[in-house]
């Protein structure tokens, strides 16, 4: 804070006393001021008075404390402490004054042992380091209702200093620990009064206010407008999901809940009616065409002269954009009519769905689906052409509604008509991005469609992923090679050619991750065994085994992977990945389990079944149990099996161990060496389950 010009004047002229008078004034009307007395005292230093300065600072001090001021008076000790008191005397009063000011903080004395406020007490500077790491955890005692990003709101319950972390009980969602570290990043400490604390401690008080003023002090919690999504977040479980709608209607009728001129699609408060009419009607005046239009939809049940004020406006410009801007006109048209002002003009929506030689640009100017929608409704109502139309609609439409509405009525009427405009996405998907991403999405769910398409949309959404051109539908297509999705349930619909393709445009898809590909790969193999490359050295097993083993790898590609993607999903909405330990514990399960899955639909993919029926025991040979005698004539059987099923303790070794490899190929009566015994090989028979 710069030094007021008087004072700075009365110092230049060393009128101290006058100095000292106004100090002792201000002690009397404003001892909180700190900044201000902090800058006094500074420039007394400066100016070779540094025990007047002192003197001041105490009598400063000394009314604080009697006023019990302790948070000022911590401040003043920031700012002042070093002119007033030598190191150990100002580590004490931070101590004592801190103590004062969290005197009902069960958690403190712990706390300050956790950020070693003892130590070091002649280094003020690590001092006060200290004293805001207290200050930054302090806010989490026990007892403190927090929000966390992407958990909720809940309640500190435990305050463990052995493990540095705080056990928060979120409602519904169980406990969870937060160390005292990522704590400033992952909790906010909410005040008593806050409409999220409210919620936990008292909600009985919130379940009488009506909407709007619930909504009101909603807001005013806030210091940044809300999205309509962020109040039913916050009001959750105050505001059922049934009377959301009908409550969010009458809620934004409150007189002085605007838009945000800011945050597109939020709202927030202010202080009068007045300063609403003015704010909004300003908005409006500077808003684009449309920008004019949301603001009618959105402020016009408040004030019905602001409604007549905005109609008005947008009567004029609806007229003059009829020739230029058609889509432009058919909106304005529409929201007049949603408050009986609509025109009987010839710019009204048949008219302009009628006389139009080329309705496509009509539909390519409307922003609002809704609009756009009730374009596509007056279309099939009042032209011959309806047909052509809609099917060229398809290729330019994004919206999913919008395109099931389209599909439907082209296809009541004709489906050779709906197959063509299929035919033509399928021939060019990026000129075609959204019908082509909702016609994927779809197929999942539709065996005919997936018996038809086949191979041909499995390749088509694999090239879709890696073109530019439909980047803004990457998200949604990748989702499709997941679990569940079109990608994987086309497998069962694919014979053994198109297996084979499939498995070919696999290896060469590029915008994949390596992991989701090799799952789909082991899911080819899964369902079509023969595509599988023996591998030089073969795996050997029983058939049951080797059936155990498939199951193994079916759990993995459909139960746990999927459960863990989600998992992972989950992890990162906490957010700050750097400190969760959800993700990162998330992650590397995934890791193991992508590396478990392949390592398995390898092994497969080598497996030769033993079948103990063709096992020749004329000689040791894998699957055969080896009867062996030592030199003091004990007895004892070994069993040669594939590594799946070795079991030393049941005296089976796989054929890939050392025992084994001595005894291979050796006949009835031969001796061999197994560990420090040179044994007889006394009889050979198959294994037999």
């Amino acid at each position: 804070m710069a030094l007021p010009r008087e004072i700075r004047k009365q110092i230049e002229k060393q009128d101290f006393d006058t100095v000292e008078s106004d100090w002792l004034e201000k002690v009397e009307t404003a001892p909180e001021d700190v900044r201000h007395f902090n800058s006094v005292a500074r420039a007394l230093v400066g100016a070779g008075q540094a025990d007047t300065a002192k003197m001041l600072l105490d009598l400063l001090d000394d009314e604080l404390q009697e006023a019990d001021r302790w948070t000022a008076r911590l401040e003043l000790l920031r700012k002042t402490g070093k002119i007033q008191h030598p190191p150990s005397k100002l580590h004490a009063m931070i101590v004592e004054t801190l103590r004062r000011i969290y005197a009902d903080t069960s958690a403190l004395e712990q706390l300050m042992e956790t950020v070693a406020l003892h130590r070091s007490s002649n280094d003020i500077d690590k001092v006060w380091d200290k004293v805001g790491r207290l200050e930054s955890l302090i806010r989490y005692d026990k007892g403190t209702v927090v929000y966390m990003t992407g958990k909720g709101v809940g309640r500190v319950t435990e305050v463990n200093q052995k493990l540095e972390s705080f056990k928060v009980e979120i409602g519904g969602k169980g406990a969870l620990r937060v160390g005292f570290r990522a704590a400033p990043k992952m909790l906010e400490a909410l005040p008593e009064e806050h409409i999220l604390a409210r919620k936990v401690n008292d909600p009985e008080s919130l379940s009488d206010l009506g909407p709007g003023d619930l909504l009101a002090e909603t807001l005013q919690c806030f210091d940044r407008p809300l999205t309509a999504a962020e109040v039913r977040d916050a009001l959750h479980g105050l505001v059922s999901t049934a009377k959301w709608n009908s409550w969010w209607t009458a809620a934004r009728k409150h007189p002085q809940i605007i838009a945000s001129a800011d945050v597109r699609n939020a709202y927030q408060w202010v202080e009068s009616n007045e300063d609403a009419r003015g704010a909004t009607w300003k908005r409006f005046d500077n808003a684009s065409p449309r920008g004019k239009l949301d603001l009618l939809n959105r402020a016009g049940a408040k004030d019905e002269k602001l409604r007549e004020r905005m109609s008005n406006t947008l009567l004029r410009l609806g007229r003059d954009s009829a020739a230029t801007e058609p889509g432009l006109s058919f909106e304005i048209w529409l929201a007049l009519e949603k408050w009986g002002l609509a025109p009987e003009e010839e710019w009204s929506p048949h008219r302009l769905v009628e006389q139009l030689a080329d309705p496509l640009r009509l539909l390519a100017s409307i922003d609002s689906r809704t609009a756009r929608e009730k374009a596509y409704v007056l279309i099939r109502e009042l032209r011959d052409d309806w047909r052509q139309l809609y099917r060229d609609a398809l290729i330019n439409e994004s919206g999913a509604k919008l395109l099931a509405h389209l599909a439907n009525a082209l296809q009541e009427v004709s489906t050779d008509t709906y197959r063509r405009a299929i035919e033509r996405c399928l021939a060019q998907p990026s000129r075609a991005g959204g019908f082509f991403t909702w016609l994927a999405e779809n197929a999942a769910e539709d065996e005919e469609e997936l018996e038809r398409l086949g191979i041909r949309l499995f390749k088509k959404i694999l090239f879709a992923i890696s073109t530019e051109e439909l980047s803004p539908y990457r998200s949604r297509l990748l989702k499709l090679c997941e679990s569940g999705g079109t990608l994987p349930r086309l497998l069962p619909h694919l014979d053994d050619k198109g297996a084979r393709e499939a498995e070919q445009v696999l290896i060469r898809a590029a915008g994949i991750s390596r992991d989701v590909k090799d799952l789909l790969i082991s899911a080819i193999h899964l369902k079509f065994p023969a595509l599988r490359q023996p591998e030089e050295t073969p795996l050997y097993a029983l058939a049951d085994t080797i059936e155990r083993k498939r199951d193994e790898l079916r759990k993995l590609l459909e139960e746990e992977i999927p459960t863990n993607r989600k998992a992972i999903e989950e992890a990162r909405a906490l957010g700050d990945l750097r400190e969760n330990f959800e993700y990162k514990s998330a992650r590397q399960r995934h890791e193991f389990l992508s590396a478990l899955a392949t390592e398995l639909n390898e092994d497969l993919g080598r497996s030769q079944p033993l079948d103990p029926g063709k096992i020749d025991a004329s000689q040791v040979r894998i699957g055969t149990v080896i009867t062996l005698v030592g030199e003091n004539a004990a007895e004892q059987t070994i069993t040669i099996l594939g590594p799946w099923e070795s079991s030393p303790e049941n005296r089976i070794v796989s054929y890939e161990s050392e025992v084994a490899a001595k005894l291979l190929g050796a006949r009835k009566g031969e001796q061999v060496e197994v560990g420090d015994e040179t044994l007889t090989i006394s009889g050979i028979t198959a294994y037999s389950a």
